[in-house]
């Protein structure tokens, strides 16, 4: 007979299945008409259970969108660690982008969901899972734009904060396009984001 997990991970459990079931509900439908009773729905579960494990809608979106950039970044922490130790900053820009586009055509709740729901979420929200975000995915972009300044493969002329929301913000901004009609290839996306980024940033 297997053991019963110990209380503490069985919670971990059954708030990363609440989480599974709220991205998927938050993809569906945005934030405004998704309900804790939707979540409820998909878990099989009453929506009191949900209270043993987060407070409010406000805290499982929050912490859903958290749990997003950690998925995020981590593939692509994964993806450079598999790149060769002297890949150049623009092999590293490369896979950042190629990763942030696999993303938008991953089908993954968890992007789904980010995407459905960030302009849509209280300002306060947005602005906490920001300071996050530059925490984890902004920092991994961040490192490469310093590597490359370092290496002098880039100019620093450019104010290096500036420039990393810039770039970063054209991309995110592309989930409102990609794909699209004529936009299927992935690559051709890629390479002329990257030649754009390159370009400014030599």
């Amino acid at each position: 007979m297997a053991k019963r997990p110990p209380p503490g991970k069985r919670a971990q459990e059954t708030r990363a299945r609440i989480l599974d079931a709220s991205a998927e509900v938050f993809a569906e439908k945005g934030y405004a008409l998704a309900r804790l009773a939707d979540i409820a729905a998909k878990l099989g579960v009453h929506v009191g259970g949900l209270y043993h494990y987060f407070g409010s809608r406000e805290d499982i979106v929050r912490e859903m969108l958290a749990e997003s950039t950690r998925r995020g970044g981590a593939r692509l922490s994964l993806r450079l660690a598999e790149l060769p130790a002297d890949a150049s900053a623009s092999d590293q820009l490369a896979t950042a982008i190629d990763e942030h586009f696999r993303n938008l055509d991953s089908g993954d709740a968890y992007v789904a969901a980010w995407h459905r729901v960030i302009d849509q979420v209280p300002p306060e929200i947005r602005e906490n899972h920001r300071m996050h975000s530059d925490e984890n995915y902004a920092f991994l972009f961040r490192n490469i734009i310093v590597r490359g300044r370092e290496s002098g493969e880039f100019s620093d002329e450019l104010p290096l904060d500036l420039t990393i929301r810039l770039m970063l913000g054209a991309l995110i901004h592309a989930r409102l396009w990609y794909p699209g009609p004529g936009l299927t290839d992935r690559k051709q996306v890629m390479d002329t984001a990257l030649a754009m980024f390159v370009r400014a940033l030599r």
